[in-house]
Order: C-alpha cells, then structure tokens, then sequence
C-alpha cells in the first residue's frame, strides 16, 4: 500500500469516516450515541434512533461489481444525509 494511501486511510479511521462512502463508520456512530445517552441521562430526556436498510444491495454489488456498489452506497448515504 503506498505511504500517502495508507496515510488517507489511517487519517479516516481516526476520524471516524468510511472512505468508501465519505460517512461516519460505524465505530463514530456508536461513540455518539453513547455521548448523546449521557447527555439524555443528563437532563431526564429521551430520542429515537433509526436504522434502515437497502433492499436488493446485495444484488447490485453482484451483479454490476463493486465499485458500482460502493457508489450506490454513496448515492443513498448522500441522499439521506441531506434530507
């Protein structure tokens, strides 16, 4: 693995960023949700958190690769992070 590629990845990880989509990995997720417990404990609040799926994924990856996956994801992840 070239120095600046492994450079790129390991900044990411420390950041708590998947490269392959540009969003939280799931280890950032699970550190603010735990923060934001405490917080909720803090002052006697509660929220709700969804989780939600992409049908057929599997499906695209298989039959188009990949790469054509991984911007899928990107896609949805773009998508939903803005609405």
């Amino acid at each position: 693995v070239p120095l600046r590629a492994f450079d790129r990845e390991f900044t990411a990880l420390a950041h708590g960023v998947d490269l392959s989509t540009g969003t939280r990995s799931r280890f950032r997720n699970i550190d603010d949700l735990m923060a934001e417990q405490k917080v909720m404990a803090r002052h006697g609040t509660t929220c709700a958190v969804a989780f939600g799926s992409l049908d057929q994924f599997d499906e695209i990856n298989t039959l188009h690769g990949a790469e054509t996956g991984t911007r899928a994801l990107a896609t949805a992840a773009d998508c939903i992070m803005k609405t």
